[in-house]
């Protein structure tokens, strides 16, 4: 048995360095796009048995963008098992927030 893993294209939130983690969902930038057909395309003749994906939209949508580029689709299955961490109060914070504060705390040790 092979498996292939891949991660969700990225998304506006990724460009902007904000957490996203399993309660957040931000949209699939346009150049994501582009590179999950890329893949899709690379990867279109081998014949896949099954694709996974979590249920969060933008890995469906990814796994979906991959799907679609295959010789021979075969079926897809979102299951929520496979979801980001939930990341609670700092889903949507900027990944500097906690560099700052972190280096601030730092150096007052």
């Amino acid at each position: 048995m092979k498996l292939y893993f891949v991660r969700h294209g990225r998304t506006v939130w990724n460009l902007e360095g904000r957490f996203q983690g399993a309660g957040g969902d931000s949209p699939l930038l346009p150049e994501s796009i582009e590179t999950l057909k890329d893949l899709g395309q690379y990867l279109k003749d081998i014949p896949f048995d099954k694709i996974y994906s979590s249920d969060l939209p933008r890995a469906v949508k990814s796994a979906e963008i991959i799907q679609s580029q295959l010789t021979n689709p075969c079926p897809l299955e979102s299951v929520p098992e496979l979801r980001e961490w939930h990341l609670g109060k700092t889903r949507r914070v900027k990944n500097c927030y906690f560099k700052c504060n972190l280096s601030a705390a730092n150096s007052s040790l």
